[in-house]
């Protein structure tokens, strides 16, 4: 290394370079500890969010591995259907809420274990997601069927009153009586949400049933399954079943128009004689 005396006999073009050269680094270091500071920020933040972060030939993509309703902290409440414990979610999701949640709208399919439509409007959760085929039905639903012989199925109707959602409530568990099914439900009047869930000695079948009332309609999500296997994940499932809140769309107001004939009418005088 040069001595003092040496440092002192070099040009000060030289000077300058050395310097330039220590700024330089600095800059690069200071980049370098806020990079990753960000990436440890990011991790941490899809960590919390339950997603994993998988690298593609098309990018960085966000896969989401717990259900949306977990994460934003729905109101829900413990129910025991079928001797399990399940989540039976009360709440609804806002549009704006599920926009802070990256990579969660999708067009067609699940996002890791969560199906979200939007134009429906409903949030469905299953930890085997990869095991259903996804296809809209005949009316305008959603159906989900897996090989198992597992199916759910999520329609739509209008119902804005209070007693729409009673009618169809009662329009299923009257049908269930009448047939000498047993049936166990769970009303949340406060949040319009029934749940239902039974096991059809005709068909065999377990079935569990989940309404909400909500922007003007009755939600339905009806999960079957013969498999005894699949009971637990389909009833969490219709239980977790969740509808995204819709703004209503302001309704633009008509100028008023003016007939050209029309004309205006004053109240009349009475002239003074002179």
């Amino acid at each position: 290394m040069p001595t003092e005396d040496q440092e002192r006999e070099l040009p000060k073009e030289v000077h300058a370079e050395r310097e330039k050269t220590k700024r330089t680094l600095i800059i690069a270091s200071a980049i370098t500890i806020v990079g990753v500071l960000a990436t440890v920020l990011f991790f941490r933040n899809v960590d919390n969010r339950g997603g994993t972060l998988k690298v593609t030939d098309k990018g960085v993509e966000v896969t989401l591995e717990r259900p949306i309703t977990a994460q934003l902290g729905t109101s829900s409440e413990s129910v025991k259907a079928f001797g399990d414990s399940v989540t039976f979610t009360t709440g609804i999701i806002t549009d704006s809420a599920l926009n802070t949640i990256p990579g969660a709208k999708t067009k067609s399919g699940f996002s890791g274990q969560n199906l979200v439509d939007t134009a429906i409007g409903f949030v469905l959760s299953s930890d085997r997601a990869s095991a259903w085929k996804v296809e809209k039905s005949i009316d305008g639903g959603q159906r989900l069927s897996a090989n198992d012989g597992s199916e759910i199925v999520v329609n739509t109707q209008s119902g804005a009153h209070s007693t729409d959602l009673d009618r169809h409530v009662h329009r299923l568990l009257d049908s269930l009586q009448r047939s000498g099914t047993k049936f166990t439900s769970r009303v949340d009047s406060a949040s319009r949400t029934v749940l239902v869930w039974y096991r059809d000695p005709r068909s065999q079948e377990t079935v569990c049933v989940k309404f909400v009332q909500a922007n003007g309609q009755i939600y339905s999500a009806k999960a079957s399954t013969k498999d005894p296997s699949s009971v637990k994940s389909l009833v969490s499932s219709v239980s977790g079943f969740t509808v995204i809140q819709k703004t209503a769309p302001l309704k633009p107001t008509s100028p008023k128009i003016t007939s050209p004939t029309s004309r205006a009418i004053v109240p009349s005088t009475k002239r003074q004689l002179r």
